[in-house]
C-alpha cells in the first residue's frame, strides 16, 4: 500500500516547537498565527535546511482483507430471474482514507507506523444485494395480448 511519510519530522519528545516568535525567548499566540520555529528549532530537524515539511510516498503500508460470500441465483424461467447476493468483509490496514487519492495517506507516527492499523472506514462491513428481472406474458405469441396488432405489440407488447 502506499503510504506518506515526512522525512523532516522530529521524533516524539519532550521539548517544545513552535513557541516563540521566532526569537527563542518572546512566547507566541497561536491564535494570532506568529508562531514561527527558531533557529535551535529548525537545527533539531533531520534536514533543517529544507524546512519542516519534506513528503515522501511509497510502499510503507500493508493491509489484510477477509471476507465471505454468498450468492443465490434463479436462472430464468417462465419470464422470471432472480439473484441475491451477501459479502462480510473485514479489512485492515495501515493506510488512511485518503479521499480517492492515487497517493495514499500520511501515517500520524512515520515513526511506529503499526500504530495505524485498524478497521478500514470506507470499507462496507455487510453488503447485501438483491435484484430480478420479470418479463411480463403481453404482447405477440404470449399469454397476453397474443393477437395485438403490430404497432401495438412494438408500444406495450415483448
Amino acid at each position: 500500500m502506499i503510504a506518506g511519510k515526512d522525512l523532516n519530522e522530529i521524533k516524539p519528545n519532550d521539548r517544545g516547537w513552535d513557541t516563540t516568535t521566532g526569537d527563542g525567548v518572546t512566547a507566541c499566540n497561536v491564535d494570532n498565527a506568529d508562531c514561527i520555529p527558531s533557529a535551535a528549532d529548525l537545527a533539531r530537524l533531520p534536514y533543517p535546511k529544507l524546512g519542516d515539511y519534506l513528503m515522501s510516498f511509497g510502499n510503507f503500508g500493508h493491509s489484510q482483507s477477509n471476507a465471505f460470500q454468498a450468492q443465490l441465483d434463479r436462472r430464468y424461467n417462465k419470464g422470471l430471474m432472480l439473484s441475491a447476493s451477501y459479502t462480510y468483509l473485514d479489512q485492515k490496514s495501515t493506510g488512511l482514507d485518503s479521499g480517492n487519492s492515487s497517493l495514499g495517506g500520511v501515517a500520524y507516527n512515520p515513526f511506529n507506523p503499526e500504530a495505524d492499523y485498524g478497521q478500514d472506514a470506507w470499507v462496507s462491513r455487510h453488503r447485501f444485494v438483491l435484484y430480478g428481472i420479470y418479463d411480463l406474458p403481453v404482447g405477440r405469441g404470449r399469454t397476453l395480448g397474443s393477437s395485438f396488432a403490430r404497432w401495438a405489440d412494438a408500444l406495450i407488447g415483448g
